[in-house]
């Protein structure tokens, strides 16, 4: 009735609040149709009497266990009253909560896992094509097909390595252009020099022929 604002906390059945008078017996005040009396009633005597068994200073916090459950109580001496005030918890709900936090960041840790492994799968398989690509076009090199290049994406060690691959390529392709160009004059000029040889031949064998025709008519001058 008087301290009504005092119950007004979240009944989550984790804890309670009892007011205790300090005179023998003992009488307590507590909210009945709390959770935590309702869940605890056949052990809750026994909450009471170890609460003020520990109560050692007119405002401390003392612990103990009753069947495996532990609890923590908060107290206070209210002089006017000549009563204390306890706050009863139920390490149990804490530990539950704990118990669920930790397993969802479980749950959460091997669901990064998997993402992990998903994007490290994704990038391992992406990294080796890109490799696979390097090495079938330098296969293809080794066969003599030199009007090849590797596609570049980006500035990473794979596309520094293609770049200066295609500049090899160029270098190489120019340079077989040079000598390929090189060889056709060297050619040319041979067949230059034959043709000359046989333009010359040519004309020697069609004066010869004049010159016989001559001798056969006996025309000595045209001779």
């Amino acid at each position: 009735t008087f301290f009504e604002d005092l119950y007004q906390n979240k009944d989550d059945g984790n804890s309670i609040l009892v007011v205790a008078g300090n005179r023998s017996p003992k009488e307590y005040i507590f909210d009945k149709d709390n959770k935590f009396y309702k869940i605890r009633k056949d052990i809750f005597d026994k909450v009471l009497e170890n609460t003020v068994l520990n109560t050692a200073k007119d405002r401390d916090t003392c612990q103990f266990q009753i069947q495996e459950e532990a609890f923590v109580a908060n107290y206070m001496y209210v002089a006017e009253l000549d009563a204390y005030i306890y706050n009863i918890y139920s390490l149990k709900g804490v530990t539950e909560k704990l118990d669920s936090i930790r397993n969802n960041i479980l749950i959460g840790f091997v669901f990064a896992i998997i993402i992990l492994c998903m994007i490290t799968y994704a990038l391992t398989t992406l990294l080796l094509k890109r490799l696979n690509t390097v090495v079938t076009t330098i296969r293809k090199v080794q066969t003599g097909n030199f009007n090849v290049t590797i596609p570049i994406r980006g500035n990473d060690e794979i596309d520094e390595l293609a770049s200066h691959f295609n500049h090899m390529l160029s270098k190489v392709r120019d340079l077989i252009s040079e000598l390929v160009k090189k060889q056709l004059a060297v050619k040319d000029a041979e067949l230059k020099a034959l043709q000359s040889q046989i333009n010359s031949h040519f004309i020697y064998n069609v004066l010869e022929s004049i010159r016989m025709l001559a001798e056969v008519e006996k025309k000595r001058e045209i001779a």
